[in-house]
């Protein structure tokens, strides 16, 4: 799914490394969501840049770079925006994850009770 990223690399060289950060953090912004199922709770949705949000942004990016509309000026701005609530929304999933998972509820329990037993 994520290949669909790379023609931006082509068509827009002037932001190159933002949009291979971009497809870096989208890649793992998808496998912290998926780490809450893993660890035994429920698949994370949270945050405010998910694949929906992404698909929608990239969309409008490319309708407005195929009609013509000189958005190139401003690509760097997009993506550092975007690349933020990307972090913002692995944040998210992952602090989310850790703190509602039984199984690292479990393991902190015994960590605790065992630093405090001897």
């Amino acid at each position: 799914m994520y290949l669909f990223f790379f023609p931006l690399l082509k068509y827009h060289p002037e932001s190159l490394y933002l949009i291979v950060v971009f497809i870096v953090l989208s890649v793992l912004n998808e496998f912290a969501g998926i780490m809450g199922k893993v660890l035994g709770g429920q698949r994370r949705y949270d945050g405010p840049m998910g694949k929906s949000d992404r698909a929608l942004l990239v969309g409008i990016y490319g309708l407005l770079s195929y009609f013509g509309v000189g958005i190139t000026a401003y690509s760097q701005v997009i993506f550092s925006i975007i690349i933020a609530l990307l972090l913002l929304s692995t944040f998210i999933r992952l602090k989310r994850t850790l703190c509602r998972c039984p199984i690292v509820n479990m393991l902190m329990y015994h960590c605790v009770s065992a630093a405090g037993g001897s």
